[in-house]
């Protein structure tokens, strides 16, 4: 899946190369005929009409297709370019058929056990599962890398996946903004009047689920990078709200992950959200993710040769950023041509 980063890259490219809405619908159906009709059933700002297509051309897989057909009319727009690099560098051929079980994930980035992960984000993708997933665990256990996963299975699918990071302590209005942006979606935010910081809460996040109602895409809200600093007032209500939502009315549409998070969540949600705990892996878990892409591969080496290795890198103690490269270099390793 696209990051962020490139998707705001392609959309703030296109609207600037292609300044009329209508010549962009006729460029968009051009590549898949039909698909402006489809997607952009009524009259909205073109930005976020656009931002409409690139979620459908991620999730039906023709978003190489669309950015290609950009690239070859504007060859001067180099940012098209860099786009397509980067789709081309995150795709990583599957070493299983199910995505749920896979361990190298996008840009060939190295996944490792987590099954209890695995089969949470399984049920949090059931249509009659729970829609509410908390992850936490101790220092070392990679819990920030659970969004690689989560990003890799949540659009296959259907769901696009919006990552908000609350390093930056935001206040419940600016969450709430950086929310809508990324749907795309161009909506007034009410003022805090004279109720309470958590009844204005709740009016933002009703302003943001007429927004995901409005477009009926699925997204997954995941809210990581919690510090120990206490958020502003009303910000964790806000993500409650939302998590309620989707345990609620927007259970078509909206699943909600939230990393560390330490407020108390309602009764009834505290109930059904799924938790997550992550461990640690161990050197039998790196063997075994050495060995599935190796016969995958069908790579010329032995799981004895492989734990030999893992053993001897492991004679003095590693930091979970050095396991990590270790995988990513053995890999390549691997990979070259002999």
């Amino acid at each position: 899946m696209l990051s962020q980063l490139f998707r705001d890259l392609l959309v703030e490219t296109t609207v600037h190369a292609i300044p009329n809405w209508q010549d962009c619908r006729t460029h968009v159906n051009g590549v898949r005929n039909g698909t402006w009709e489809r997607v952009v059933p009524i009259e909205r700002p073109y930005r976020a009409s656009f931002i409409a297509i690139v979620n459908d051309a991620e999730i039906n897989s023709w978003l190489r297709d669309l950015v290609q057909s950009l690239v070859e009319r504007f060859a001067v727009r180099l940012e098209f370019a860099r786009v397509l690099a980067e789709i081309d560098q995150a795709a990583t051929p599957r070493t299983v058929a199910n995505p749920f079980d896979e361990v190298l994930l996008e840009a060939d980035r190295p996944f490792v056990n987590r099954r209890p992960l695995r089969n949470q984000l399984l049920d949090l993708m059931n249509d009659a599962g729970s829609a509410v997933l908390l992850i936490d665990g101790k220092e070392q256990t990679g819990k920030t890398y659970s969004y690689y996963l989560i990003n890799h299975v949540a659009p296959k699918l259907g769901y696009i996946v919006n990552k908000f990071k609350m390093t930056a302590l935001p206040k419940p209005d600016e969450l709430a903004a950086d929310i809508l942006g990324r749907l795309g979606a161009d909506r007034p935010l009410l003022s805090q009047g004279p109720e309470s910081v958590e009844r204005w809460a709740e009016k933002l996040a009703d302003t943001v689920a007429r927004a995901i109602v409005e477009q009926k895409s699925k997204r997954l809200f995941l809210f990581d990078e919690f510090s120990d600093t206490p958020l502003p007032d009303g910000t964790e209500s806000l993500i409650i709200r939302l998590a309620t939502y989707a345990d609620e009315e927007l259970r078509p549409y909206l699943r909600v992950v939230a990393m560390r998070f330490r407020a108390a969540l309602p009764s009834d949600l505290d109930d059904v959200a799924l938790r997550d705990d992550a461990q640690p892996f161990t050197t039998t878990d790196m063997v075994s993710v050495i060995m599935q892409v190796a016969n995958a591969r069908n790579w010329d080496v032995t799981e004895q040769v492989v734990q030999v290795r893992i053993q001897d890198f492991h004679a003095i103690p590693r930091t979970l950023k050095e396991r990590f490269k270790f995988l990513r270099g053995m890999l390549q390793e691997l990979a070259a041509p002999r």
